[in-house]
């Protein structure tokens, strides 16, 4: 009963500490420590590379993003012409089954043996293609920072210089393939254009190659894709302001602590 008792009062407490937010990336602190500062900075590299040199586990884990790294090197780039679709499309409308991948353009059920073609198979496919990017870039970086090879950053920079291109071209869509807020460029909702964003934005900070307005060509569009989301009603994405607006409440701090990498014009 005590803790009933207590509610309103800790209700009260965290509205009051809450109230006085920023409401937009310009308007937050920016006491943010110097790059790269996603995940890993450079005080921590030695001890990463300390632990590594005594646990054979974690020696094994390092051999495969190096490996991973190699291998993205040893690749070109060839960005899908156009953002993917929703995992939960590539189903069998018969019975739900997984379908299995016969070619980019061929998505057989392997219960009843229907064969799919087109939207939204195909796309689903091409949405695969950009998390395999998205990982690339963050491999590449992390390899970059723990090795100090450039061959690594420089593959990093090639893919994030690729959609820098491509990004804004891509038309904004949703998963049922219609430009609607909620969407996103590469992804078919926002969360899985944050998803995407993840990988793409740790690689720069880890690998340091890219410039703050090449760079920013990207990250700041795909910041705006969650932000314009307004449906509601999804905790994922938004939540709900003081001032009764909807607004994504992770994505203002991740602008903010991106936002160097920003053109400035």
């Amino acid at each position: 009963m005590i803790y009933r008792s207590l509610l309103p009062l800790l209700t009260f407490l965290l509205l009051t500490r809450t109230a006085g937010r920023a409401d937009s990336p310009g308007d937050l602190p920016l006491h943010l420590p110097p790059h790269p500062r996603l995940m890993l900075t450079d005080a921590e590299v030695p001890a990463v590379k300390a632990r590594l040199a005594r646990a054979p586990f974690l020696q094994a884990r390092y051999r495969l993003l190096l490996r991973s790294a190699d291998g993205w090197v040893r690749k070109g780039v060839d960005l899908p012409p156009r953002g993917g679709q929703w995992s939960h499309w590539y189903v069998c409308k018969r019975d739900g089954t997984d379908l299995k991948t016969v070619s980019p353009t061929e998505h057989r059920c392997p219960s009843c043996g229907t064969v799919y073609h087109g939207w939204p198979y195909d796309d689903v496919l091409l949405m695969k293609t950009h998390n395999g990017y998205s990982s690339a870039v963050r491999d590449l970086g992390l390899a970059h920072r723990l090795t100090g090879e450039k061959k690594y950053a420089d593959k990093a920079r090639e893919i994030l210089l690729a959609y820098a291109r491509a990004y804004t071209r891509y038309p904004l869509h949703d998963k049922n393939g219609q430009e609607k807020v909620g969407g996103g460029h590469v992804g078919p909702q926002t969360l899985d254009e944050a998803g995407w964003l993840i990988g793409i934005s740790r690689g720069p900070t880890w690998s340091g190659t890219v410039s703050a307005r090449t760079n920013g060509r990207r990250s700041r569009p795909a910041c705006c894709a969650p932000r314009r989301r307004r449906s509601g009603g999804t905790g994922w994405a938004f939540t709900t302001s003081r001032t009764g607006r909807t607004r994504p409440s992770g994505w203002w701090a991740f602008c903010s602590a991106t936002r160097s990498w920003w053109p400035t014009r």
